[in-house]
């Protein structure tokens, strides 16, 4: 058989093999000084003329800062206006000019200015530690205030607006007397202020309710006062005792029994159709008693 028939095609050469790297050692020799402590360099010795060296005043933050970043116009610029503030605020906590030693008081037309001021509790504070929200909370629990708005600016003005409660009836129990505002709050009486109605409870048993801290006249008695008041303006002098209620006393010198405050104002509607019908009859009574549905006349 010929040879080519024998013989294998020749094969092609073979390509180099790449190098391998040699694997580093990871507990190796180099590999031990980067798990030590740095070694601490010793600081040059003091000169004898200038001292440390400059270097060495500085420290590594400051160095850094020195040496880190090229400085430009706007950083001198940032720097300075942080020196600024810093300055600042510094005259403002500490000038005297920003601390309050008086306050304007508007408003106030029971309570005495003085008072206000002192219980407002801001005498020698910095402007910046005056809370309005926190004034007017501790003011509105003075005895005639009923809404106090704090104001400030600066330096040190701090101008405080009142809003007080308007007496409406005087109370008088056993207890003493007392000043009444239209929300029912009992307030003490100041001399040489009047009002025009007056309620006495005869013997000390007028409803008085207690909320947030304030005694307070039952609402139906003092609305039923009230609206007698509104339809005969005349009746301004008001009684009160459990065993008839609420009574007073007519124009024409009549005792008036209306007992509890309910359905007043079917009461009232009653008792001005029997006045109008005693004064034409021109009736000759004493007491009038609406307490119950038949009207007693005596």
């Amino acid at each position: 058989m010929p040879g080519y028939y024998r013989s294998r095609p020749p094969r092609p050469p073979a390509e180099p093999a790449p190098r391998r790297r040699p694997r580093a050692r990871r507990f190796g020799g180099p590999s031990l000084p980067l798990l030590l402590p740095p070694k601490r360099q010793r600081t040059p010795k003091a000169t004898r003329a200038g001292g440390h060296p400059p270097a060495a005043r500085v420290g590594p933050w400051l160095r850094r800062l020195r040496t880190g970043h090229p400085w430009h116009g706007s950083h001198l610029a940032a720097l300075f206006l942080v020196f600024v503030a810093a300055g600042g605020l510094v005259y403002a906590f500490a000038a005297l000019e920003f601390y309050v030693y008086d306050a304007e008081v508007e408003g106030a037309r029971y309570t005495a200015a003085a008072e206000v001021y002192r219980e407002a509790g801001i005498e020698g504070y910095s402007i910046f530690f005056v809370h309005a929200g926190e004034v007017a909370r501790r003011l509105e629990s003075l005895p005639y205030v009923h809404r106090v708005r704090v104001h400030t600016a600066l330096p040190n003005r701090v101008r405080i607006v009142v809003t007080e409660r308007e007496p409406v009836l005087l109370y008088e129990d056993g207890a003493g007397r007392h000043w009444v505002d239209a929300e029912g709050v009992l307030m003490p009486v100041i001399p040489g202020h009047g009002v025009e109605l007056t309620l006495v409870d005869e013997t000390t048993a007028a409803p008085i309710t207690g909320t947030d801290g304030r005694r307070r006249l039952a609402t139906g008695l003092l609305q039923a006062v009230l609206t007698i008041h509104r339809r005969a303006p005349s009746v301004t002098h008001f009684r009160y005792r459990p065993s008839y209620g609420l009574a007073f006393t007519s124009p024409e010198g009549w005792q008036v029994y209306l007992g509890d405050t309910a359905a007043m104002e079917t009461k009232l509607a009653t008792w001005e159709a029997v006045r109008a019908r005693l004064l034409a009859e021109n009736a000759q009574v004493h007491e009038v008693d609406l307490r119950f549905p038949q009207v007693i006349r005596r």
